[in-house]
C-alpha cells in the first residue's frame, strides 16, 4: 500500500484542494489497519488534501463499512492484473503474493 497525490476532476475549480487528493490502493482487508493509521495521520497533521482509498472487489463489506465509518469516501476500482513481465518483477522485488493478480 502506497500513498500518492492523484489528480481528480472536481468540476471547474482551480483550487489545489479541489484538484488533488491523497490516495492509497487497498485490495484486501489485511491492509485496513494501515490505511486507517494513514488516514488518522493525515488528519492529525491537517493535510490540505482529502484522503481517498482506491478499493477493489477484494475488500470485504465490513472493511468498507469501517472506512466509511471513519469518514472516508471510497473510490471503487477494478482489480489490477499484472502482465507476465510485471509478475516477474513483482516476484523479484518480494511482492510474490500479488504476482498472480490476487493476493495469497
Amino acid at each position: 500500500m502506497a500513498a500518492s497525490i492523484v489528480p481528480l476532476a472536481h468540476g471547474s475549480s482551480s483550487s489545489p484542494r479541489a484538484a488533488s487528493v491523497w490516495a492509497t490502493f487497498i485490495d484486501r482487508d489485511e491492509y485496513l489497519a494501515g490505511l486507517l493509521v494513514l488516514a488518522s495521520s493525515l488528519r492529525e497533521v491537517r493535510s490540505r488534501f482529502e484522503f481517498r482509498p482506491l478499493v477493489t472487489s477484494g475488500v470485504s463489506r465490513s472493511a468498507r463499512d469501517a472506512m466509511r465509518a471513519f469518514g472516508l469516501s471510497l473510490i471503487e476500482i477494478e482489480p489490477i492484473v499484472l502482465s507476465e513481465e510485471q509478475q516477474v518483477r513483482a516476484v523479484h522485488f518480494g511482492f510474490a503474493d500479488h504476482a498472480a493478480g490476487r493476493p495469497s
